[in-house]
């Protein structure tokens, strides 16, 4: 098989340079990180502010807070709520997901496929830097707009379960489960070169490889539902409604994306 056009995440000295995250990426993690240490670290009045407005708390939508409450802070927090987690190891569990889910998406999206790996092994990193960089910006808007639709159609899930409830849901699950999604339907294994093909045609939803990673997904997400702490310390506090909901988008949305990233 020509490996040329094959994205390595296993071996080989002359291959490292493939894995380095995207920028979009590693920015989202720091982004995260930020936001985290701040509200962690900020004055507590304040601090309790942003985590109110901030959060997803359907009970918000309900018709009898809808008029007291001004607009901006109905809409924003479906957004908002992708960038608050509840404790580091919310957020690092979250960031390590975002990492090897995120990473293959952004780097198709970005079109980093072009790069011969074994003719340039000896190439300067310029000159791969600046080939990489070569659909950073159309790209990376791209996996950042399919990063933000996937949270969406989480928080819409969980909404619509959890019509006037006010229990308050943080993190950003629900899209990253849209990139796993993603993730399965692009990543094909070359077996026995320790390398994964991002580049190729995306796998039908009915394939063996796709439903067979969707079935276990899903499966996990309704046994956290149904058994919640007995199945797993704070599994009760799991939002698995957007978990569902991301990676049903990401499953489904995909093609739109990818047609987008093949337009000129």
């Amino acid at each position: 098989m020509d490996t040329d056009n094959i994205t390595a995440i296993g071996r080989g000295a002359d291959q490292k340079w493939v894995y380095r995250a995207p920028l979009v990426v590693t920015g989202l993690i720091a982004l995260m990180v930020c936001i985290h240490l701040i509200i962690t670290l900020g004055p507590k009045p304040q601090v309790h502010y942003l985590e109110f407005w901030g959060s997803l708390i359907p009970a918000r939508y309900n018709a009898g807070m809808i008029g007291t409450t001004p607009e901006p802070l109905l809409f924003l927090p479906p957004l908002t709520h992708m960038f608050l987690h509840g404790s580091f190891m919310h957020l690092a569990l979250n960031m390590l997901f975002l990492l090897a889910f995120g990473t293959p998406l952004a780097n198709r999206f970005i079109g980093n496929q072009p790069v011969p790996l074994r003719q340039e092994s000896n190439t300067s990193s310029d000159l791969i830097q600046s080939r990489l960089a070569a659909g950073w910006p159309k790209g990376s808007t791209l996996f950042l707009a399919f990063f933000v639709a996937g949270g969406l159609a989480g928080a819409l899930a969980f909404s619509v379960i959890h019509v006037d409830d006010p229990v308050r849901a943080v993190g950003a699950s629900g899209a990253i489960s849209a990139l796993m999604a993603a993730s399965v339907r692009i990543a094909r294994p070359v077996r026995g070169q320790g390398l994964v093909n991002i580049d190729g045609p995306i796998l039908p939803v009915t394939d063996p490889r796709v439903l067979r990673f969707s079935f276990a997904v899903i499966v996990l997400n309704l046994a956290i539902g149904v058994f919640g702490n007995a199945l797993m310390p704070g599994g009760a506090d799991i939002a698995y409604e957007a978990h569902l909901g991301g990676f049903f988008f990401g499953l489904f949305a995909l093609p739109v994306f990818d047609w987008f990233r093949r337009k000129s």
